[in-house]
């Protein structure tokens, strides 16, 4: 008789999220991106590097996806608005994982930001 499959998580992810808002005619919308890999929107996130905090982690991401800099484009809570912990089975690890979100919000300033967001085609505003 085989082994029975292990329900436990074999893996982490550790990842910072963004929750940026903006009020366009009248309705609430959210900035997303495009992942061709996942053929998915997605907030902006990213994985959390050992050394750094979820903060930094998600400074560090704005600046990767977005080409935005903390005080200069947008501010960034201090402390996360909420930490989301779960497990799932992760398709591109083909593994169970135990996930964990620190999600911030951000929020842009002023409108060459907004600008400089719509420039790229993959940045899409949900509602």
């Amino acid at each position: 008789m085989g082994a029975e499959p292990s329900t436990q998580p074999r893996r982490r992810s550790l990842a910072a999220v963004a929750l940026i808002r903006r009020t366009h005619q009248g309705q609430t919308g959210y900035l997303t991106q495009w992942n061709p890999k996942w053929q998915a929107l997605h907030f902006i996130s990213g994985h959390k590097r050992p050394n750094e905090s979820f903060r930094e982690c998600l400074v560090r991401e704005m600046g990767e996806e977005l080409d935005l800099w903390v005080g200069r484009d947008y501010t960034v809570t201090d402390q996360p608005i909420a930490q989301l912990r779960f497990d799932a089975w992760s398709e591109s690890a083909q593994a169970m994982t135990s996930y964990e979100f620190a999600v911030y919000e951000a929020t842009l300033n002023g409108d060459s930001t907004l600008t400089k967001v719509a420039a790229n085609p993959d940045n899409r505003w949900v509602t």
